[in-house]
């Protein structure tokens, strides 16, 4: 008997392992777009650069209020103002100092009132001064600040 046998060349061999290596390098494609796409969706507030801290500003809003009412008061002892135009007076400057207060906050600043923050960081900006000046050339407060009443030296 004869046996008929054939020999493997590796012709078979080579077209197999030709076609895993494709296999594999589809797979490693398939799975690093899969990976990509979850990093971008999933992994951004991780990756990203920190976000810009907001602008935030105080005011020492009692000092201004303060000196509008003794130098109202002073003009109105001195009769340079009418009693009667108190009200008026008073809701104009009320209504000026929301409007420059609001300014600020449309340009994204956040404006605090001075005497309710306990603990700021040192680059905190205090706006109360540029404040008074533009109320002063507007003409609700005196260029000078009016004097308080100080309590008695004991």
């Amino acid at each position: 008997m004869s046996e008929n046998t054939t020999t493997n060349t590796g012709a078979s061999k080579k077209g197999g392992a030709a076609s895993g290596l494709l296999f594999d390098a589809i797979l490693i494609a398939i799975i690093s777009c899969l990976v990509a796409v979850c990093v971008v969706r999933f992994g951004g507030p991780y990756l990203s650069a920190p976000a810009e801290r907001k602008s935030i500003a105080v005011v020492n809003f009692e000092k201004l209020v303060q000196e509008y009412i003794m130098g109202l008061s002073e003009q109105v002892s001195t009769g340079a103002v009418p009693v009667g135009e108190m009200t008026a007076k008073s809701a104009a400057f009320t209504s000026e100092l929301q409007q420059r207060l609001r300014a600020h906050a449309d340009n994204g600043t956040t404006v605090l009132r001075s005497d309710v923050v306990i603990v700021a960081p040192d680059d905190l900006v205090d706006i109360t001064d540029s404040l008074r000046g533009e109320l002063v050339a507007a003409g609700f407060l005196p260029k000078e600040p009016a004097k308080t009443a100080q309590p008695p030296a004991r």
